[in-house]
């Protein structure tokens, strides 16, 4: 049977069964082009910065230093206010992201300029490449990659959908529903493909959680005053939310008083923070009258 024979209605569910297996496919013929192994030497699973930004970005990462900085004492923090300690030199700090956070807040500043800083970002693209480099984000040859995934499916899910919009212009039809369902599945398959990390990213950053999780199940057993640097990685890996709210109630300090709640801060739970997970879904509801024979 031509299914571009079958009335509104009935065309409109065979396009949403037929786009959500071409994206289901894009997704699988994605993930396989993208596999490999962490290289041998990688210090990633001892860099809370690394985790961080693999999880979530430079502002992730900024907030983790941040995070640190205050645990060690080498940055105070007061009602939303950062400044470095007195008698603390910049050149005291381990990585140069940490100096420069130091050198930016020598005076009293709104702990949300963290997030304004395009040198402090800049500073993060160190992390990115290196992340690039050991393929858990994507690099250049696996845009390209996905680049010419999406130009074929896009032609196949575009195409189907564009030849029944044609007959339907044709014959005088509605075609509404399936422009809109059309543009649903292109955005849901943009979305599968071009996700944040490459799929080798996906993969240890969830076997670092794993590894981690025993970090996260004590994380109320964790001393204040940087001894360790167990703060610094459970935040890298879990999100700000993980860190306990009673042993660091100034955590809450460290982003925007619009963007948390108290029980965001108050509880030990996970923050996902940006992890790209990826889901394709639509409904067509509504009734439907277009692209009829």
């Amino acid at each position: 049977m031509n299914p571009f024979e079958l009335r509104g209605p009935q065309f409109l569910l065979f396009y949403a069964v037929f786009a959500i297996v071409m994206i289901l496919i894009a997704r699988a013929i994605r993930r396989a082009g993208e596999g490999g192994d962490v290289p041998s030497g990688s210090s990633l699973m001892s860099d809370a910065y690394l985790l961080a930004y693999l999880r979530g970005g430079a502002n992730e990462t900024i907030q983790v230093a941040a995070l640190s900085l205050i645990d060690r004492g080498l940055l105070t923090v007061n009602a939303m206010t950062l400044q470095k300690t007195a008698d603390v030199s910049p050149e005291s700090a381990r990585r140069r992201l940490e100096r420069m956070i130091l050198e930016r807040f020598t005076t009293p500043g709104p702990a949300t300029e963290l997030f304004k800083s395009d040198a402090l970002k800049r500073e993060c693209e160190t992390l990115e490449e290196e992340l690039k480099r050991q393929k858990l984000l994507p690099d250049s040859a696996i845009q390209t990659w996905r680049g010419m995934l999406f130009a074929v499916t896009l032609v196949i899910v575009g195409g189907v959908a564009a030849v029944k919009i044609f007959i339907g212009i044709s014959r005088g039809r509605p075609i509404l529903f399936l422009v809109i369902l059309g543009l649903i599945a292109v955005i849901a398959l943009a979305r599968v493909i071009f996700t944040r990390r490459a799929r080798l990213g996906d993969e240890v950053l969830a076997d670092v959680r794993r590894l981690f999780g025993g970090l996260r199940d004590r994380a109320s057993s964790i001393t204040p005053g940087g001894s360790t640097n167990e703060l610094a990685l459970l935040a890298a890996v879990f999100g700000l939310g993980a860190v306990p709210y009673s042993q660091f109630p100034w955590k809450r300090d460290l982003v925007p008083a619009t963007e948390t709640t108290s029980s965001d801060w108050s509880t030990t739970s996970s923050s996902c923070g940006s992890s790209c997970g990826s889901s394709c879904g639509g409904g067509c509801g509504g009734g439907c009258g277009g692209c009829g024979s």
